[in-house]
């Protein structure tokens, strides 16, 4: 016989140490790789520190993106439900704490709100689980200004200042995104070098103010005029470089034709008549690296600089 057979065991329910419990979504929020992460563990952490039904944590931003976190055994809408229904006179069982609207971080900042359903809360209870909340939401807005500031640093680097277009790096990592699809799919696909023809005599006549002008003239055109599935970017100086999916040879040499055009028309329309790029072309073959991609490319670009009868 089982020496505890006449023993009688119950359940004690734990009671929630609030502060441990953000302690702990503290430590996640650091470890977490997005922001949908960070929310979710701030929201399990909010219900597990009060006992909540449901704990939300919403943010969105002047783009239209929507990120959330929850936590608590029951949804929002059954929760709200179930408080909206409820005999308790309590007037703190639904607590909504807005996130990210008494601070200005820039155009397009995130946004949000916390909410929490927390159920049959006595009045002595009250002002030490709203506080609870308030620490939570907090840490949740400490989340979503650093999702936004990274964002933003993130897209600083992504695209050139002066262009527009991406730079060197971030052109860089869409080649290489593109060399690893097509050795998936086989699928074919182009790459283009553009230059300014004469464009250090742009900088000499009429000063690198006016030539930084033209380089963004130039972007302008080439971003507006690709494809919505092309890459464009500032290489370096006045050389522009162009990753085209799914394009052969034949359709790049087309591309490259619309694309100078555009720059053409867009910079006589912005007072710099007659301005003209020199471009070349290579398509990716398997096993054709990265680099002998550019080294291809740039060397069919100067070929045709040197020889303006092969445009």
């Amino acid at each position: 016989m089982s020496p505890f057979a006449d023993r009688h065991l119950r359940a004690v329910p734990g009671v929630p140490d609030p502060y441990a419990s953000l302690r702990r979504a503290v430590r996640a929020t650091a470890c977490s790789a997005d922001l949908a992460a960070s929310l979710e563990a701030i929201a399990v952490g909010l219900a597990e520190a009060t006992n909540a039904d449901c704990a939300v944590v919403v943010a969105t931003d002047g783009a239209g993106h929507h990120v959330e976190g929850r936590g608590g055994p029951r949804s929002a809408k059954q929760a709200l439900h179930s408080a909206l229904v409820s005999q308790s006179t309590s007037d703190n069982d639904v607590v909504i704490h807005q996130l990210g609207l008494s601070a200005t971080f820039g155009r397009g900042a995130p946004k949000g709100a916390l909410l929490a359903v927390l159920p049959d809360i006595r009045a002595d209870e009250a002002a030490e689980l709203r506080e609870v909340v308030e620490s939570f939401a907090e840490l949740a807005e400490l989340c979503v200004v650093a999702a936004h500031r990274l964002h933003a640093a993130e897209s600083r680097w992504q695209h050139d200042a002066l262009t527009g277009c991406l730079t060197r790096r971030a052109i860089d990592d869409a080649l290489e995104a593109e060399l690893a699809r097509s050795a998936r799919t086989g699928e074919p696909f182009s790459v283009a070098f553009l230059d300014i023809d004469g464009f250090k005599h742009i900088n000499d006549e009429k000063g690198h103010l006016h030539g930084d002008v033209v380089l963004g003239v130039v972007g302008a055109a080439l971003a507006g005029a690709a494809r919505c599935t092309d890459s464009v970017g500032r290489y370096g100086g006045d050389e522009f470089f162009v990753v085209m999916p799914g394009a052969d040879a034949g359709a790049a040499a087309a591309a490259c034709a619309r694309l100078t055009a555009s720059v053409g028309g867009a910079a006589a329309n912005a007072g710099v008549p007659g301005l003209k790029l020199s471009w070349g072309t290579a398509t990716w073959a398997d096993g054709k690296p990265a680099n002998s991609l550019v080294a291809e490319a740039d060397a069919a670009m100067f070929a045709n600089k040197r020889s303006p009868l092969l445009r």
